[in-house]
C-alpha cells in the first residue's frame, strides 16, 4: 500500500498499468526503495543468518526478495510453506524483522525529508557508537 501510494498516487512515477506489470511484492518494494535512493542490495554483512537462509531458499536477489520469501512462507497456508516457515532459523527471522524495520524507517524518513542522524538497527553498543548520519548508506 505504501509503495502504491508513493509511486502511483503521490509522485506519479508509475501508472496503474506500470504498477501491474511489476510482478510480485518484492519488485514493487524494490521499485519504491530505488526511487527513494535506499539500497536494495542484500545486506549480507548486517544479516548473515538471513543471508544464509536466503541462499538455501534461492532468495538472494535483494533484501526485499528475502523478506518476501519469509513473508510468503508464513502468510500462504500450504503444507509446503508451513514446512518452509518451520525451517527458518530464529536468528534469520530476527534479522528479517530488523531489515523490515530498517526499510520502513528509511522510507518514512525519506518521505519526511529527514536528513539527520538516527540510531542504527544493525549495530549494538552505546548510543554514540550506533548513531549514523545516513542510515540507508550503511547497507
Amino acid at each position: 500500500m505504501l509503495a502504491w501510494t508513493y509511486l502511483v498516487e503521490y509522485k506519479g512515477i508509475l501508472t496503474e498499468e506500470d504498477w501491474n506489470r511489476l510482478r510480485g511484492v518484492a519488485k514493487k518494494l524494490e521499485q519504491l526503495l530505488v526511487e527513494m535512493g535506499i539500497p536494495v542490495d542484500f545486506p549480507s554483512s548486517q544479516c548473515p543468518d538471513l543471508y544464509a537462509w536466503a541462499q538455501s531458499a534461492g532468495r538472494v536477489k535483494s533484501g526485499p526478495d528475502a523478506l518476501v520469501g519469509i513473508r510468503n512462507a508464513f502468510v500462504h497456508p500450504t503444507a509446503k510453506n508451513l514446512k518452509k516457515a518451520r525451517g527458518i532459523p530464529s536468528s534469520a527471522k530476527l534479522q528479517a524483522w530488523q531489515l523490515a524495520l530498517f526499510y520502513l524507517e528509511a522510507i518514512i524518513l525519506v518521505i519526511l525529508e529527514y536528513d539527520g542522524p538516527i540510531y542504527s538497527r544493525f549495530r549494538s553498543g552505546f548510543p554514540n557508537n550506533v548513531k549514523v548520519d545516513k542510515p540507508w548508506l550503511l547497507i
